[in-house]
């Protein structure tokens, strides 16, 4: 990990990498991996609504183009979450694992891309249809982009193994809105 900082007043899980016209890009990009602290795991926990996150981290690549105007950040991100069950409201362990792509530019707040600096030496891939995110002049924060993706990741309706034969279990809503009859209420008197 190079040129990478640590901001403890920004998000939970903050890791700044400031951006450098020469950092290069393919075989010369900046490679990073970082790794979530407890009392930074346990805040993540809090935010995304967890009941715990034993392990977070990330790894990937940070490729500069035109002079430092513009970058790309590539990552793999790591983590072990524990989630509430949303039937049951039991613990529910997963591993969470997957990808992000960003691209990132200086005036990307300004109404996009300078028409007379010349865009050569940044190749776009298909998949960056989105348009970038505002480039600060701090840097990137990869760590907060890492925690963005472990927010989309998490699943959204995590369920116990039992679940099911809880949810069977509960009363339908046609029997729960069905008045009852008299006749049922004599008989439940009648057993008292």
């Amino acid at each position: 990990m190079t040129r990478a900082g640590r901001d403890r007043d920004a998000a939970e899980f903050s890791r700044v990498f400031a951006l450098e016209p020469d950092m290069g890009f393919g075989a010369d990009a900046t490679l990073f991996e970082i790794e979530a602290e407890p009392e930074e795991r346990a805040a993540l926990a809090r935010r995304f609504d967890l009941l715990s996150l034993a392990a977070f981290s990330a790894k990937g690549r940070i490729e500069v183009f035109e002079g430092g105007r513009s970058a790309r950040l590539e990552g793999h991100i790591v983590a072990d979450v524990v989630q509430a069950c949303v039937v049951t409201l039991e613990p529910v362990a997963a591993h969470v694992e997957d990808d992000f792509s960003l691209l990132y530019a200086r005036d990307a707040g300004a109404g996009g891309r300078d028409a007379n600096r010349p865009t050569a030496d940044i190749a776009a891939a298909p998949e960056d249809d989105d348009a970038p995110e505002p480039l600060a002049e701090a840097g990137i924060d990869v760590g907060e982009a890492a925690a963005e993706c472990l927010g989309l990741a998490l699943d959204p309706y995590p369920r116990a193994a039992d679940a099911d034969e809880a949810l069977a279990a509960l009363p339908t809503q046609e029997e729960e809105e069905a008045p009852a009859s008299p006749f049922a209420e004599l008989e439940r008197l009648k057993r008292k």
